[in-house]
């Protein structure tokens, strides 16, 4: 569902594991938040126990608290694509298929720490 609750969740599952990870990329911003709830909640520190990156960039992403590294993509372009694709193979006019690269942005915030190998 991509939703908060879903990243608390799944959260609490990657934390309880026996040996838990040093970093966690989330599907979603939005689940994100949950991810940092189940952080806080096990008593860890964003990024000094654990370093997150999301996905969406969403406004709230630099407001969170560590500000929440993010990949900034283009939704409305991808969607307007996927449909002129979509629509070209349902009619034919194009059968032979085809692989499209999008162009994405890592927006580098305080969720990662600045010892991270990200920043080389």
């Amino acid at each position: 569902n991509w939703k908060p609750e879903d990243g608390l969740r799944l959260g609490k599952e990657l934390l309880a594991q026996p040996s838990p990870p040093t970093a966690v990329i989330v599907a979603s911003d939005p689940m994100a938040v949950g991810v940092y709830k189940a952080i806080s909640e096990a008593n860890k520190k964003i990024p000094d126990d654990i370093a997150v990156v999301s996905f969406d960039d969403i406004e709230m992403a630099q407001f969170m608290t560590p500000s929440l590294s993010s990949i900034k993509a283009n939704p409305e372009e991808m969607g307007r694509l996927a449909v002129r694709l979509a629509k070209e193979r349902m009619l034919k006019e194009r059968t032979m298929p085809i692989r499209v690269i999008c162009r994405s942005e890592l927006v580098l915030r305080d969720s990662i720490g600045q010892d991270s190998a990200l920043l080389d």
